[in-house]
């Protein structure tokens, strides 16, 4: 029976198309329940973790290190180049305080991002009001 049902989602027949969709789907509203989907179509196809890229890394040493290479290098390019051009302030206006009161900024850096969680959705909301057409692109860039 298991090995029907691994056949039937494996392929591109209805069934695999249908769960194809249901994962874009998904990943479109809350892309943490696509990637739950996806690990779930593949338990249920019998696909190993190989195939779908899931390996351990031949060196933890290297993945991290190119990873905050990767992370810093894009906040640098975001900030330098992409978010002057689409009009965005050069400085964040929740820090500028921090600036002429040093000694504030060990109780932000552990009360904002506690408040910062919940209210991401407004934040943006806000920041589509603000700078108007270009906001769908500042907010895909990830900034926040």
């Amino acid at each position: 029976m298991r090995t029907r049902i691994a056949q039937n989602l494996a392929g591109f027949g209805p069934a695999g198309t249908l769960v194809f969709l249901a994962i874009c789907g998904a990943s479109a509203v809350f892309t943490p329940a696509g990637a739950a989907l996806v690990l779930v179509w593949a338990w249920l196809s019998l696909t190993p973790s190989r195939n779908i890229g899931l390996v351990r890394p031949g060196s933890w040493m290297n993945g991290l290190l190119l990873g905050v290479l990767l992370g810093l290098s894009e906040k640098f390019i975001l900030k330098a180049i992409i978010l002057p051009l689409l009009g965005a302030p050069p400085a964040i206006a929740a820090f500028g305080d921090l600036a002429a009161n040093p000694r504030r900024t060990p109780k932000r850096a552990i009360v904002w991002p506690i408040l910062k969680i919940p209210s991401s959705p407004i934040a943006d909301i806000r920041r589509t009001e603000q700078i108007g057409g270009r906001a769908v692109l500042w907010m895909f860039l990830g900034h926040r």
